[in-house]
């Protein structure tokens, strides 16, 4: 009870600084977990990588660290930089207050080698920083060698208009006007939310890869693709699989916010800029630029239910649902969002189930059937992994995730299947848990510390 309200006073704390306090002490020990945030599956699914918020200040630093898998034997899996001989550079020091973690979809190649790209929120310094992710060679529990996507390097960070960046969401591709008669182009974008200010920020990815050089660099005309001021307390954001627009929660209001690029208004990278709206070789941009995003609001109040402190979302693979975890009260709010004659999303609260204490992120997972779909949430003052049938919300089973768990993440794992990923924010662990059908459904696989 005192680890918690020891953090809940360091939230606030951070909330009200900004996260901007100089932090002092030693840097993290190597192979270790410190309150750890976020977690997403690297390429390939050999690699998690963990961000490690440091919350409590006990370290100069928080960091992103490299957990090597065993899909033979799940206990065998470790934290790279546990193991004399692990690769040093499995492990990234970055600031304080880090969010989750976002990778590209796609890989990058440059004169270094073939990469991929993430980007972490972090709140100390109000930046979202650049993350090469490159291979290295490790050796497995079995003592054998492979070659993995664990070489982390940082290429940077863009510095954020407002304070607070608390969440990013990569591989946005938004349709826009080339200018000069080009026609459409894709530019891809990355969202960042803030959740005290509640405004969002849309940097432009392709523009990002010309300005950034290793160094920090001024969020301003040549990364900025939009922004849109929404109520504070935004928290996570969805896409819808078949409009595309772009779904936003708020832990302060009783909305979910529903934003649609307006490629009339919507400001893009140089490239973009139309023959004579250009000085000094430099593009200018006209002041609407600072909008670029239609949004309407679903105002879940208007239901009857609760709706006041909204976190994680999900969709169903189709889209035509909507999952959201609500504090206000405890619960899990579902909402059709399948096309109606219209040709837009119904937004329509459906159904509510009851959940316990705190619920956090939610995931769908998707089976090869349908009917056998799952909506897994996360509650962070209960302790454990939810895991609900898609279709009837009726609780399959409530496994056991730590002290503390937030964030989720679920894949399927070569020999393994499908697999849960929940950090333990206040426990310092990563559990795997096993999600294939049979006996063993929902039991933990392992807790890596």
């Amino acid at each position: 009870m005192i680890r918690k309200c020891l953090v809940a006073a360091i939230i606030i704390s951070a909330l009200q600084l900004g996260c901007a306090t100089e932090i002092g002490g030693e840097s993290p020990p190597m192979g270790k977990f410190h309150y750890p945030i976020g977690v997403t599956l690297g390429p390939e699914a050999k690699i998690a990588y963990v961000v490690n918020s440091n919350f409590n200040a006990e370290y100069k630093k928080g960091s992103i660290a490299s957990v090597l898998l065993d899909t033979n034997d799940p206990a065998g899996s470790r934290i790279l930089g546990s193991k004399q001989g692990d690769p040093l550079d499995s492990r990234l020091l970055i600031d304080s207050f880090a969010g989750n973690i976002a990778i590209e979809k796609h890989m990058r190649k440059d004169d270094k080698g073939e990469f991929y790209r993430a980007y972490v929120p972090i709140r100390e310094n109000n930046a979202v920083e650049v993350v090469r992710i490159g291979r290295t060679e490790v050796k497995d529990s079995s003592g054998d060698s492979q070659q993995v996507w664990a070489s982390l390097s940082s290429s940077g960070r863009v510095m954020t208009r407002r304070g607070d960046p608390f969440r990013v969401m990569a591989d946005i591709e938004v349709e826009c006007p080339g200018g000069q008669g080009r026609g459409l182009q894709i530019v891809p974008m990355l969202a960042v939310l803030h959740l005290a200010r509640g405004e969002m920020v849309f940097l432009d990815l392709d523009a990002l890869d010309t300005s950034l050089s290793g160094g920090e660099l001024e969020q301003g005309r040549e990364v900025l693709a939009g922004q849109i001021d929404l109520p504070g307390g935004t928290n996570d954001v969805a896409m819808h699989p078949a409009t595309r627009e772009l779904y936003v929660t708020s832990r302060f209001t009783s909305s979910i916010e529903v934003l649609t690029p307006d490629p009339g208004t919507l400001c893009y990278h140089c490239k973009f800029c139309e023959q004579g709206n250009t000085k000094d070789g430099s593009c200018v941009l006209p002041d609407e630029c600072q909008g670029g995003w239609n949004h309407r609001r679903i105002t879940v109040s208007n239901y009857g239910a609760g709706g006041t402190d909204m976190r994680g979302l999900a969709f169903s693979t189709d889209g035509s649902k909507l999952y959201v975890a609500d504090r206000g009260p405890n619960s899990l709010l579902v909402f059709d969002t399948s096309i109606g004659e219209n040709g837009e999303p119904n937004d329509k609260l459906v159904d509510v189930a009851a959940l316990p204490a705190s619920p956090a992120m939610v995931k769908y997972l998707d089976r090869p059937n349908p009917l056998d779909d799952l909506v897994l949430v996360t509650c962070f003052e209960d302790g454990r992994l939810w895991i609900l049938d898609a279709e009837t919300l009726s609780v399959i089973m409530a496994s056991f995730a730590g002290d503390g768990p937030y964030e989720i993440q679920a894949g399927h794992l070569t020999g393994l299947g499908d697999v849960a990923f929940v950090p333990d924010f206040d426990g310092a662990s990563l559990a795997m848990i096993n999600l294939n059908e049979g006996p063993a459904f929902g039991s933990v696989l392992t807790f890596i510390h």
